[in-house]
């Protein structure tokens, strides 16, 4: 199963306490149905359509184009405060990972698995 995910731009800049219910899935290909598929609800095919709909799609966000899309969003006020509220934390926000290589041993991934899921607490 395949899902796009967007963000909701209105709720999203409401608030921190909103950014949950901002998150949109939408099946792979793009289309809401309803209707037991017969009948079309939401298309999200095309930039275009997304931008109409006011949804941000996820994948956007460590890409190149986030600024292209938004500088066509229509609602220039609430691309910009989408852009401060959501892309710039979201953006400069740094995963903490481990790397292994594949030459690591069964064990030695044991171990890293074991010390960060225990908080390195025995």
């Amino acid at each position: 199963m395949t899902r796009r995910y967007y963000i909701d731009m209105a709720l999203a800049v409401q608030g921190e306490d909103r950014i949950d219910d901002a998150v949109v899935s939408i099946p792979g290909d793009g289309y809401v149905r309803s209707n037991f598929g017969k009948g079309v609800v939401r298309d999200l095919t095309t930039p275009v359509k997304e931008r109409a709909e006011g949804l941000f799609p996820v994948s956007l966000l460590f890409g190149d184009h986030v600024m292209s899309w938004l500088f066509d969003f229509p609602d220039r006020a609430l691309a910009s405060e989408f852009n401060a509220a959501v892309v710039v934390p979201v953006r400069s926000y740094n995963i903490p990972a481990i790397e292994l290589d594949r030459d690591s041993t069964k064990s030695a991934v044991a171990t890293v698995f074991e010390k960060v899921n225990t908080g390195g607490l025995p």
